[in-house]
């Protein structure tokens, strides 16, 4: 199976990049780093063209190696052509260049003497011992009022809401979490396989459900579902 490749020809000031083989991050990639060095001190540059004559198989490794590269042509002011490019690849090309880079926050300089660095220490002790005496106290004075008989709910209210927010809650939860999981796969497939990364489909739906979609879909089915519940009318 052949490797993959990356061939430089300069022509004048045009240089020419083109890819061969396929271009995908199992199989491994050679670096584009000796190529930057050349655009970033080589001789000044009119433009830089890519080409995929002999490209095989790519995915996310050959767009990121044609976006890093265009990053340092287009910090020099050197027009980019990639139109030798599969037509996916382009495309998302465009769409990583066309996003500018995030800003660099500057942390603001703090005291680093021993009393500011003790202090901001004790603050924050000072901080998190008062949100639990807090919830501490609140929960003994409604103790209290508990053994005392004049806690403000009913044992039966109490095992109801319970029985809704567990067993009676599970069913319902599961089905929603599991249709979100398959409409995120099936979007984000359709989308993906036009950039040839549908491989990560799994990654996708996995990370999304599990660190997000999962807890807010659990959480508005749980509130909507054992809310405050309606007054109850009595028979006259």
């Amino acid at each position: 199976m052949p490797s993959s490749r990356v061939d430089v020809r300069r022509e004048a000031d045009v240089l020419r990049v083109r890819f061969s083989g396929p271009w995908a991050l199992a199989g491994g990639v050679p670096s584009v780093e000796p190529i930057a060095r050349e655009i970033e001190s080589g001789p000044p540059l009119s433009r830089l063209v890519f080409e995929a004559g002999g490209l095989e198989a790519w995915d996310s490794a050959l767009v990121s190696a044609v976006h890093s590269l265009a990053g340092f042509a287009a910090a020099l002011g050197v027009p980019v052509d990639t139109g030798g490019l599969p037509e996916g690849a382009r495309r998302l090309v465009r769409l990583a260049l066309a996003v500018p880079p995030p800003r660099v926050l500057v942390p603001r300089a703090e005291d680093d003497a021993l009393t500011a660095r003790v202090g901001r220490i004790a603050l924050r002790a000072w901080d998190t011992a008062s949100d639990a005496l807090g919830f501490l106290g609140e929960t003994l004075l409604a103790l209290v009022a508990r053994l005392r008989g004049r806690a403000r709910f009913r044992r039966v209210d109490l095992m109801h809401a319970v029985e809704a927010t567990g067993v009676g809650a599970l069913g319902i939860v599961a089905l929603i979490n599991f249709l979100i999981g398959a409409v995120l796969a099936f979007v984000g497939a359709v989308q993906l396989q036009q950039f040839g990364a549908a491989l990560y489909v799994a990654n996708l739906v996995g990370i999304a459900v599990a660190r997000e979609l999962g807890a807010l879909m659990t959480g508005i089915v749980m509130a909507g579902r054992t809310g405050p519940p309606s007054p109850r009318c009595s028979a006259p």
